[in-house]
C-alpha cells in the first residue's frame, strides 16, 4: 500500500493558524504625496508608493501609512477610508484636511508616532465602523471635526456601540462640540484633552469616560473663540485608581439636579489636580464594596454632587471643598474624613458644621475649613460653636474660599492655642478670642502650607487673650479694635500682620515687634479705598538682617511719611493682591530698595484670583543703590518734567535688579513671575539686570528702558504695551516672548540682546526698528521649536532707508507674520546668521527692494541673504517683488510644501533644499542641489530653468528600491526651458581623457533605511535592475550631457547587494541612473551547472 502523506492534528491547527494570520493580516499604503492638488488627487497612483491606491471604502483590510519620506504638511481629501491610520517618525506637523465629508475608520483605529515632540490635526469628521484604539505613542494628535458611531442604512438610523481607546504616552486633543459615537471612551495612559464649547465639552461621545491611567485636561477649544469658564463633562464616569487632571479653565465632571450622571469608584481613587479648580459634580458611588477617595493634589476639589461611597476620605494635599447644594448633603453618609498636615477640607453649609465635626478623623493633622460656594458673589456666614478640644493638637481653622464665622461661631481651641491657617483662602473671625479660665494665657497662631496661605481677619472688640500672635506663611489682620494691648507680635518666614486704620501713630504698632524680628511683613490696611500713613516709619530699631522686615498692605495704602530703613535697605511689598504706593521720597547714596519678599508667595500675589501684590513707587528719588524685584508687580508711578521726554528718578541711580525668588509655586501656576509695569509714557534711565524672568506689563501703557539691559532672564509682555528698548544690549542673552497687544521698538541695533524673539497667542505683534542694521537672536511662533501648529502672527516694519536686518537663528524656530519696510525708498534685506533653521510659515516679505550688497559676483540688490543654517519658505509665505535677488552665501535656501521663490538666485555657496519652485539657478563650484528637508528627506524641486556647471553637486536619496514607489529625490526642470549641462572636462581641450575632476559635476548618492535616515537600502533583488529618473526635463529640453561630465560619489550609498553597477545615462530629457546587480563569480558556475544545484546552494548559504 502506498503512504500517503496524512497531516498531524498539529499541523491542522497550524494551518488553520497561518490562514487566519494571513486573513487578518492588513495590507498597507504608503502615502508619498508627489502630486501638489491632493483634494481632486488624494487617490492619484502618483500619491502613494509603487503606484498602489488604497480602495474605496475598504475598512477592514487597509493600513494607510504617513510617514517621514511623504512629501507635504497638508493633505487634503474628499473621503478617506481605512482599517488603521497611521502615522509614524515624522518630525514636523501633518494635516489631514477632509473637505466636509468623512474619515472612515476600522478596528485599527489611529497609531500616532511622531519623532519628537511634534503636533498633527485630523480636520474631518471621523465615522467609527468598529470599536478601535487610538495608540498615540508621543507628541500631539489633534482631532477637529465630531466622532459618530451612526449609520444611515437607507431607512433609518443605528449604532454600532463602538467603544474608542486611547493608549500611548502622547496627547489626544478632542477639540469639537459635539460627538455622539456610543460605545464609551477609556483613557488608559498619555494626555486626553478635552475643549468646551460654551462651557460644555461635548466631544467625549454619549457613552461612559473610563479613566484607568492617564491625564485628563480640561482647556479652551484651539481654533475658535470661545473662552469659557468652566468646561463641563456630561458623560457617566468611572474611575480605576487614580484620577489625574489639568484644568486651565474650571473642570466639572458630571452634572445633577434634575437626574445626574453617574460617577463610579471602581476602586480607591486617588485624585491629583492642578490648575483651576476640578469640580465632582456627578453622583458619586462605587462597585466593588468599599472605596476610599484620596485627594493629594495641587488643585482644590469640589465635590457638589450627591455621595454614596464609605470607605472614607483621606486628603493627604491640597484643598477639598464639601459644597452642598440647597437639595442636600454632599458628605459621605459613612466613612472618616481624615486630613493630612498638608490638606484642607472644607464645607459651605452651617447646617453640616456639626456633621462634618463628628465626620473628621480625631488624628488629622492638617486644616479644616469654612467655605462659600466658589461660585457666589458673597462670603458663607457660620454661626454654629466650632469646637476643636476633641482632635489633635495641630489641627487649624481655615478657608479655600471666603467666610464669616460670626460671633455665634465662638472656638473652644485644643489646649491654649488658637490655630489658624490652610486652604489659601480669606477668613473673617467675629467671635471672642479670650484666655481660658482660671485665667490661662491663650495665643493665636497662623501657619499655613506654603502654597496656601490663609488670611484671617479678627475684628472683634471682645478679644481679650493676652497670649502672643504670630503668623508663618499666613496673614492675621486686626482691626484697630480687636488687637489687644498686650502680647509679642511674632512674624515667621512669609508672614503678614497688619493693623486696620488706628489713632495711634503707625510706629506705635511697629513697636509691638521684637527688636529681633528679621522676616516678615508688617502692614497697614485700610477698611475703605486706602489708608495714608503720614507719620514716620523707623525700622533702624531692628537687627539688620536678612531676609528682613517688609513694610506692605493686604489691601490699600500710601506711605506719605519719612522712612528710615532697617539697615540700608527699604522693603516694600504687598500682600496677596494688596496695593502699597510709596510717595516718600526714599534717599541715602548707600541704600537700596527690594520688593517683594523672596519667601512669600504672598507677595508675589493672590494665586488663586490670580492677582499680582503690587508696589507703587511715586517718590522723586534719590538713592544710589539697586533696586531688587524678587515678586509681586512692581509699578513705575513717577514722571518727571514732560512725560515721554524727562525720564523717571523713581527708581533713584542704580541698575534695576530682578532676582530669583524662593518660592515653590503650586503646580499650573509655574510660570508665574514678578511684573515691571508703569504710568504710561515713562522713560526709564536706569540699567536692568534680569537674572531671573520677568514680565513687562501694559495697560494702554507706553515704557521705555533706555539703560543697558543685561543677564539670562527671560522677558514676557503682557496687556497692551508699548515698549521701546534702547539701550546697548548685547550683555542680555534672555530673549523677549511677545503676547497680546506689544508693540516692540528696538532704538539701537543691539537693544533685543543675544537671545530669541518669541511670539505667543496673539495676531497684533508689532516690532519697529528705529535704527538701519538691527540685529536678533532668532524667530520663535509660540516660543516653540520649528514646525510646531501656532496662532500668532507678528509684523516686522523698518523704518529706515536700506535696513539690512539680520537675524541670528541659532535654534531651529519658525515665524508667522511679515517684513515690511515704512521708510520712502521701500527698502531691505534679511540676513540670516545662525546655524539654526528659520522656517518662514505663513506671511511675506513685503517690500519692493531689497539692499544692495556686493557680492562674489558683484555688487546687486537683494532682498535675502542667507550666509549661515536655513531658510525654509514654506508655500503660505509670499515674495512680494521678485526682482531683488535671493543670495546663497554659505547657508541652505529651501522651499516646503510646495513654496515658490521667484527671485533671481545668486548660489556662491551653500544648497538649494526641500520641495517646491525655483526659478532659475546655476548649481556650480561650493553648491549644492539637495531636494528634501531634514525629518523628510524625500523631495521634489522644479526649476523653471537650471545649470549644472563645474564644482557643484547633487545630493540624492533614495529610500524605496522599487522605482514605481517614486520614493527618491527628483529635480523638474518645466514649462518649455533648458537642463544645461555646462561641467565638464578640461576647459582647454574638452576632449582630453585626462579629467579634471574639479570641473565635474557630483551625483552623491544617499542610500535611506525604513526610517528615513542614512543606511542600507533594502528590498532589491538580484535579478533585476532599477532605473531611478534624477533630473526630468520632459516639458524642457536636455543640452550639453555627457557621462564623463559627472562623477558619481556613493560613499554613502549601501545596499544589501553589495556588488553592482551605476549608470548614468540620458533617455530622452530624463538623466537616470540605473542600479545594476553583478552576479557572484560562483552564481556564474552554478548556473552553466544547471538548476538542480540551486537547493543545495541555498542550503549550504543557509548552513554557513
Amino acid at each position: 500500500m502506498s503512504r500517503r502523506f496524512q497531516p498531524s492534528a498539529f499541523a491542522v491547527v497550524l494551518l488553520l493558524s497561518l490562514m487566519g494570520s494571513l486573513h487578518a493580516q492588513l495590507i498597507t499604503y504608503t502615502w508619498i504625496g508627489r502630486n501638489d492638488d491632493y483634494y481632486y488627487d488624494f487617490l492619484s497612483p502618483n500619491n502613494w508608493a509603487n503606484g498602489a491606491v488604497p480602495p474605496v471604502e475598504d475598512v477592514v483590510n487597509s493600513r494607510l501609512v504617513f510617514g517621514p519620506s511623504s512629501s507635504g504638511a497638508f493633505i487634503g481629501y474628499y473621503e478617506l477610508y481605512a482599517n488603521q491610520l497611521k502615522i509614524e517618525g515624522i518630525t514636523r506637523s501633518l494635516e489631514l484636511h477632509g473637505s466636509y465629508d468623512t474619515t472612515h475608520l476600522g478596528s485599527g483605529g489611529i497609531v500616532y508616532a511622531p519623532t519628537g515632540n511634534v503636533p498633527s490635526y485630523l480636520m474631518d469628521a471621523v465615522q467609527l465602523h468598529a470599536s478601535q484604539t487610538w495608540n498615540i505613542q508621543g507628541g500631539t494628535f489633534v482631532v477637529e471635526g465630531t466622532i459618530s458611531d451612526w449609520r444611515f442604512n437607507g431607512e433609518n438610523y443605528s449604532n454600532g456601540a463602538y467603544a474608542l481607546t486611547k493608549t500611548g504616552a502622547g496627547t489626544l486633543v478632542l477639540d469639537t462640540s459635539y460627538s455622539n459615537w456610543t460605545g464609551g471612551l477609556t483613557l488608559n495612559q498619555g494626555r486626553l484633552v478635552v475643549t468646551g464649547y460654551a462651557a460644555y465639552a461635548g466631544g467625549l461621545g454619549e457613552g461612559p469616560l473610563t479613566l484607568n491611567g492617564g491625564t485628563l485636561v480640561g482647556t479652551d477649544p484651539y481654533y475658535y473663540s470661545y473662552d469659557p469658564d468652566q468646561i463641563q463633562i456630561d458623560n457617566d464616569i468611572v474611575i480605576n485608581g487614580t484620577l489625574t487632571t489639568e484644568n486651565k479653565e474650571e473642570l466639572r465632571l458630571g452634572y445633577h439636579g434634575e437626574g445626574n450622571s453617574e460617577i463610579t469608584l471602581a476602586t480607591d481613587v486617588t485624585i491629583r489636580s492642578v490648575g483651576e479648580p476640578l469640580f465632582l459634580s456627578g453622583a458619586i458611588g462605587e462597585s466593588g464594596g468599599a472605596r476610599k477617595l484620596t485627594i493629594d493634589s495641587d488643585g482644590a476639589v469640589i465635590i457638589d454632587g450627591p455621595t454614596a461611597w464609605t470607605g472614607g476620605t483621606d486628603v493627604t494635599k491640597g484643598v477639598l471643598i464639601f459644597d452642598s447644594p440647597m437639595y442636600g448633603t454632599t458628605l459621605p453618609a459613612t466613612g472618616a474624613i481624615k486630613v493630612g498636615s498638608l490638606g484642607y477640607a472644607g464645607i459651605t453649609s452651617n447646617t453640616e458644621v456639626a456633621a462634618f465635626f463628628g465626620k473628621l478623623d480625631p488624628t488629622s493633622t492638617g486644616s479644616i475649613g469654612f467655605d462659600s460656594d466658589p461660585n457666589a458673589s458673597f462670603a458663607t456666614t457660620f454661626s454654629t460653636p466650632i469646637n476643636l478640644a476633641g482632635l489633635n493638637g495641630t489641627v487649624r481653622i481655615g478657608s479655600a474660599t471666603a467666610a464669616v464665622l460670626d460671633a455665634a461661631a465662638t472656638i473652644t481651641p485644643f489646649g491654649n492655642t488658637y490655630r489658624f491657617g490652610g486652604g489659601g483662602g480669606f477668613l473673617e473671625v467675629q467671635s471672642a478670642l479670650t484666655d481660658a479660665a482660671g485665667p490661662v494665657v491663650r495665643n493665636v497662631v497662623l501657619d499655613s502650607p506654603a502654597q496656601l496661605p490663609l488670611s484671617v481677619r479678627f475684628s472683634s472688640a471682645g478679644n481679650t487673650f493676652t497670649g502672643g500672635v504670630s503668623a508663618t506663611h499666613s496673614a492675621a489682620l486686626f482691626t484697630a479694635d480687636a488687637l489687644p494691648g498686650t502680647g509679642a507680635l511674632t512674624l515667621g518666614d512669609g508672614g503678614y500682620i497688619g493693623l486696620f486704620e488706628s489713632a495711634n501713630p503707625a510706629q506705635d504698632f511697629i513697636n509691638r515687634f521684637a527688636t529681633t524680628t528679621d522676616r516678615g511683613m508688617i502692614g497697614f490696611d485700610a477698611t475703605s479705598e486706602h489708608v495714608t500713613i503720614s507719620s514716620p516709619l523707623n525700622l533702624s530699631g531692628f537687627t539688620d538682617a536678612s531676609p528682613g522686615i517688609y513694610l506692605g498692605t493686604h489691601t490699600r495704602a500710601h506711605l506719605d511719611g519719612p522712612i528710615t530703613p532697617q539697615g540700608s535697605i527699604y522693603r516694600f511689598g504687598a500682600y496677596k493682591g494688596g496695593e502699597l504706593t510709596v510717595n516718600t521720597t526714599l534717599t541715602g547714596t548707600g541704600n537700596s530698595v527690594h520688593i517683594g519678599d523672596p519667601t512669600s508667595l504672598g507677595t508675589m500675589g493672590d494665586i488663586t484670583k490670580e492677582e499680582y501684590s503690587r508696589v507703587v513707587l511715586k517718590g522723586n528719588n534719590t538713592y544710589g543703590g539697586t533696586t531688587t524685584l524678587y515678586a509681586g508687580e512692581l509699578v513705575i508711578g513717577q514722571s518727571n518734567g514732560t512725560p515721554g521726554t524727562d525720564p523717571t528718578t523713581a527708581l533713584g541711580t542704580g541698575a534695576l535688579i530682578v532676582q530669583p525668588h524662593q518660592l515653590t509655586l503650586p503646580a499650573g501656576d509655574d510660570d508665574v513671575r514678578p511684573q515691571i509695569t508703569g504710568y504710561s509714557n515713562l522713560i526709564i534711565p536706569n540699567a536692568l539686570q534680569l537674572n531671573a524672568d520677568v514680565n513687562i506689563a501694559g495697560y494702554e501703557t507706553a515704557l521705555t528702558f533706555t539703560g543697558n539691559l543685561t543677564g539670562t532672564g527671560e522677558i514676557y509682555t503682557e496687556g497692551a504695551l508699548a515698549l521701546t528698548l534702547a539701550g546697548n544690549n548685547t550683555g542680555f542673552s534672555g530673549g523677549i516672548y511677545l503676547s497680546d497687544y506689544t508693540i516692540l521698538t528696538l532704538a539701537n541695533n543691539t537693544a533685543a540682546g543675544t537671545g530669541p524673539i518669541g511670539f505667543g497667542y496673539s495676531n497684533d505683534l508689532e516690532i519697529i526698528f528705529e535704527t538701519a542694521a538691527p540685529v536678533l537672536g532668532g524667530l520663535y511662533s509660540n516660543g516653540e521649536d520649528y514646525e510646531y501648529e501656532s496662532s500668532d502672527y507678528a509684523a516686522l516694519l523698518a523704518t529706515q532707508a536700506d535696513t539690512v536686518l539680520t537675524i541670528n537663528q541659532v535654534n531651529n524656530g519658525s515665524f508667522n507674520g511679515e517684513f515690511r519696510s515704512d521708510a520712502p525708498a521701500d527698502s531691505l534685506r534679511l540676513v540670516k546668521e545662525g546655524a539654526g533653521t528659520l522656517h518662514l510659515l505663513d506671511g511675506g516679505l513685503f517690500v519692493h527692494n531689497g539692499v544692495n550688497v556686493t557680492t562674489p559676483v558683484g555688487e546687486m540688490e537683494v532682498s535675502l541673504q542667507v550666509n549661515n543654517g536655513t531658510v525654509v519658505i514654506n508655500d503660505d509665505f509670499y515674495i512680494e517683488d521678485s526682482t531683488p535677488a535671493i543670495w546663497v552665501n554659505g547657508g541652505t535656501l529651501a522651499v516646503s510644501d510646495g513654496g515658490y521663490v521667484g527671485n533671481p538666485l545668486v548660489i556662491t555657496s551653500g544648497k538649494l533644499a526641500g520641495s517646491g519652485y525655483f526659478n532659475t539657478a546655476t548649481i556650480g563650484t561650493s553648491t549644492t542641489l539637495s531636494p528634501g528637508l531634514p525629518g523628510n528627506p524625500i523631495g521634489r524641486l522644479n526649476f523653471s530653468d537650471l545649470t549644472l556647471a563645474a564644482g557643484g553637486t547633487l545630493e540624492w536619496n533614495v529610500h524605496t528600491a522599487d522605482p514605481l514607489a517614486q520614493d527618491y529625490d527628483l529635480v523638474t526642470i518645466s514649462n518649455p526651458s533648458t537642463l544645461h549641462i555646462t561641467a565638464g572636462t578640461t576647459a582647454d581641450d574638452p576632449l582630453t581623457t585626462n579629467v579634471n575632476e574639479d570641473n565635474r559635476f557630483t551625483l552623491k548618492l544617499v542610500s535611506l533605511q525604513a526610517n528615513g535616515t542614512a543606511g542600507i537600502l533594502t528590498g532589491l533583488s538580484g535579478n533585476r535592475s532599477y532605473t531611478w529618473t534624477l533630473f526630468d526635463a520632459t516639458s524642457s529640453s536636455i543640452v550639453g550631457f555627457d557621462p564623463s561630465k559627472f562623477i558619481i560619489d556613493a560613499s554613502l550609498f549601501f545596499t544589501d547587494l553589495p556588488i553592482h553597477t551605476l549608470v548614468l545615462q540620458q533617455n530622452g530629457n530624463l538623466l537616470q541612473l540605473t542600479f545594476q546587480p553583478v552576479p557572484e563569480p560562483s552564481t556564474y558556475a552554478l548556473l552553466a551547472l544547471g538548476l538542480g544545484f540551486i537547493g543545495l546552494t541555498v542550503w549550504r548559504k543557509r548552513r554557513a
